[in-house]
């Protein structure tokens, strides 16, 4: 008898120790959509800043017609946000960059020419002297260097999910979509929604449901802090890799136009374009201190991306567009994508979709 109360305890046991998570709470049950109660009111702040950041860079792209200047003391004055709330790194560069800018709009350019002392319009776009378009690097650094900065420094309160959200660019409808009508997706939510099938197993679902359990487990309570926590980096991964996965996307785009038989000027311009956005992705994400790739790894793969002269994927392509089947391959390897994540990312899903 005392043998199989005792057998039956150990059962008991068992089956609890199976029953609870590895820091001893019971699991919750995981909602299938995000509560929005207080939403609005908690991210006022960040709705101002993603205005002002969208105000800055529709400033810069008229810098793309023919003959239009930007001037520099009407672009600094609307870039004062990013020189407030911005990573140390963005701000010590944004101003020199911006300087380039304006010194460039209103001119053409010709990556062919042998003294090219300034940049100008080309193929569609405005590209520094160099073939580097900084329309791009102070758009896109902001999507590492100014959102995910600041989501990622935030303390773990009642709201960090609420502020989440709008700095990856979703709202918690999470459309997955940038072509609907209705709570369309931006930034960085944007590219996400465009690598994601829609299958229940994307990088923006991911990151969806890893805000959603982040939330559940904040609203359980102090004992499921650890959950918590790990939920966070969940989420700050998922927009990592998401961004990733988007420079594998420009890095295939950039290579097909840049090998085509006959490129014309739209061709390389769109090449330029493609290259641009994966320097300045890349260059934000460098000034981020939580994140899975190193500096060392983001300067052999800006390396590639022939960063400090983009143009030498126009003038020679033979020799450097292959760097940008490198990039890819160290990508690859970085986050341990498999070969058909990699084949899956060259589609844009929500226009393939039609996730109207």
């Amino acid at each position: 008898m005392q043998y199989f109360f005792s057998l039956a305890t150990s059962i008991l046991l068992a089956v609890l120790m199976i029953g609870c998570s590895d820091d001893g709470v019971q699991p919750i049950e995981i909602p299938t959509s995000y509560d929005s109660t207080g939403y609005a009111n908690a991210v006022v702040a960040e709705n101002v800043l993603i205005k002002q950041h969208q105000d800055f860079v529709n400033l810069l792209k008229t810098g793309r017609t023919n003959g239009t200047t930007v001037d520099y003391a009407t672009a600094l004055t609307t870039m004062q946000a990013h020189l407030t709330e911005a990573n140390d790194s963005l701000k010590v560069i944004f101003p020199a960059y911006l300087q380039e800018l304006t010194k460039a709009s209103g001119n053409s350019y010709d990556p062919y020419a042998a003294n090219q002392t300034q940049g100008g319009t080309y193929g569609g776009y405005l590209f520094d002297e160099n073939g580097l378009e900084i329309e791009q690097i102070l758009d896109k650094a902001s999507f590492f260097g100014l959102f995910y900065h600041k989501a990622s420094r935030m303390s773990v309160t009642s709201e960090s999910t609420h502020k989440l959200i709008p700095l990856f660019g979703a709202t918690p409808r999470f459309s997955n979509s940038d072509r609907t009508t209705n709570f369309p997706d931006i930034l960085s939510a944007s590219y996400a929604a465009r690598r994601d099938k829609n299958d229940g197993n994307g990088l923006y679902t991911a990151f969806k449901n890893n805000v959603i359990a982040m939330q559940a487990h904040q609203k359980a309570g102090s004992d499921y802090t650890n959950e918590t926590l790990y939920d966070r980096k969940s989420v700050l991964l998922t927009w990592e890799k998401a961004i990733l996965a988007t420079v594998v996307n420009y890095c295939f785009s950039a290579h097909a136009k840049f090998t085509m038989t006959n490129p014309q000027a739209m061709d390389h311009g769109a090449g330029l374009h493609a290259v641009g956005e994966c320097i300045g992705f890349l260059g934000g994400l460098k000034g981020i201190s939580e994140k899975k790739i190193t500096n060392a790894q983001i300067n052999d793969i800006l390396s590639l991306l022939k960063s400090n002269k983009p143009s030498v994927f126009v003038t020679d392509a033979f020799t450097n567009a292959p760097a940008l089947l490198q990039v890819i391959a160290r990508i690859k390897s970085i986050y341990g994508f498999t070969d058909q994540e990699i084949e899956d990312f060259k589609v844009n899903w929500v226009t393939t979709q039609n996730r109207l």
